[in-house]
């Protein structure tokens, strides 16, 4: 936020510029580093509760009564997934069923013209509404580059307040598709070649390789964003202390 002048030669006190940074070092954490700390958190859950399913095929199979033949117990399987699905496809917001991310952007429209908003107590302001479109557009941005999430993002209400709701769900397509296969199984209680085995098993490890895939992206993409942060954090601090010493030396003439 740099709030414009009424005076266009008017120079920003060394308070002002501080308190510009700080607000930019805290709308920045809110809408970048803890966004992707929540999706990847969540994302991680997601993808360990579905392994311990898929990875763990001893327990649905048995030989079969013939030799190179499998006893499949598609039905538990089945449901076993299902369940997985269910909670992270249309989650509920609680805490044992939880969205992957959500969050609220409430700007508020003040007499200047100029919007507030408030994060963990700290006030942010926007010279305008291009500014809050902006920053909604970065956040709406940096969720739609995310493999394996969903995203909504709504406005809610009427001007000149602006009111935007942001929730992300993890994106259930590919195991949709498994389940969709599995539902033409699950009534078969009969044995299964080895063969035919062999290549469900390879369907489990496509899936298995597409979320491990999808994590290793969001982690890359999370330590980035601190290793970014922390230097962004560490410039800015040595630059304001820089500042600092000379508007001190200046003070002493």
């Amino acid at each position: 936020d740099l709030r414009k002048k009424d005076n266009s030669y008017e120079t920003d006190s060394l308070s002002d510029l501080f308190n510009n940074v700080k607000q930019s070092i805290v709308s920045g954490k809110a809408d970048y580093l803890d966004v992707l700390k929540d999706i990847f958190s969540n994302y991680m859950n997601f993808v360990n509760e579905l392994r311990q399913t898929i990875s763990n095929l001893n327990k649905y199979q048995k030989a079969g009564s013939k030799e190179g033949t499998v006893n499949f117990d598609f039905k538990s399987f089945f449901n076993d997934l299902s369940n997985i699905r269910d909670k992270y496809k249309n989650p509920t917001g609680t805490v044992d069923d939880p969205f992957v991310f959500k969050s609220r952007l409430f700007f508020q429209h003040q007499k200047d013209g100029t919007y507030l908003r408030t994060i963990d107590g700290q006030e942010v302001h926007y010279s305008d509404l291009q500014q809050v479109n902006n920053a909604a557009d970065a956040l709406e941005k940096l969720l739609k580059g995310i493999n394996g999430i969903s995203v909504s993002i709504q406005r809610r209400g009427g001007e000149p307040d602006v009111d935007i709701d942001c929730r992300g769900r993890i994106d259930c397509t590919d195991l949709e598709k498994l389940l969709n296969d599995l539902s033409k199984k699950v009534s078969n209680t009969d044995d299964i070649n080895q063969t035919e085995f062999e290549l469900f098993r390879k369907t489990i490890d496509a899936l298995d390789k597409k979320i491990n895939t999808n994590l290793d992206e969001l982690s890359k993409k999370y330590s980035t964003a601190n290793s970014n942060y922390d230097n962004f954090v560490k410039i800015v601090s040595s630059t304001m202390n820089t500042l600092l010493e000379m508007a001190k030396g200046f003070l002493r003439f």
